[in-house]
């Protein structure tokens, strides 16, 4: 049986400064599956931003305050504020797909800019990511599993050699069809 994708799309009505979602957090539980009915488990809602220069999730303490959070461990973390240890909590994390990731390891962070929630490669990669500025609106949709790799160079023509008509790149001063190109 195939699994289903679960995808969502965010558009803005000009250049986004932040790739931000809405996600939910709840202490970990033993959930059977990967999808679960919002209903069954306490969650709450926080901004979040999805950073694909962030190795890792990451949690406000707001948010592990207002879950009820305990530590399962310490690690080390680079940070814009040097290296410091941090605590790591299990959570399960609501994408706006209504994907329920259950028992992520996510780390405390002193502060998360525009939210409360840093979505790092450990969950982008799960899946298929893109951003486009398309008419100077950014959007950027995201769906897991990934499903087929995004190439915006494949099927573009070749521009490694010139046109026909475009100066030979010898430096002769000739077109390209009457130097090199015959």
């Amino acid at each position: 049986m195939e699994t289903p994708a679960h995808c969502f799309f965010r558009r803005a009505d000009g250049l986004m400064r932040a790739l931000q979602s809405t996600v939910s957090i709840s202490e970990a539980a033993s959930m059977t599956g990967t999808v679960a009915d919002l209903t069954d488990v306490e969650h709450h809602d926080y901004e979040s931003i999805w950073d694909t220069g962030a190795t890792g999730t990451v949690i406000s303490p707001k948010v592990v305050q207002e879950c009820g959070l305990q530590p399962i461990s310490m690690t080390r973390t680079s940070t814009t504020d040097g290296v410091r240890d941090a605590r790591v909590f299990l959570v399960n994390l609501w994408l706006p797909n209504k994907l329920v990731l259950t028992n992520r390891p996510v780390i405390e962070a002193r502060q998360i800019l525009n939210g409360d929630v840093l979505i790092g490669m450990d969950v982008i990669g799960l899946g298929d990511f893109a951003v486009s500025n398309e008419g100077g609106r950014t959007a950027f949709t995201f769906r897991i599993p990934s499903l087929e790799c995004i190439d915006f160079v494949k099927g573009q023509p070749d521009r490694s050699k010139p046109g026909r008509n475009q100066p030979c790149p010898c430096g002769s001063g000739k077109k390209y069809k009457q130097c090199h190109g015959k």
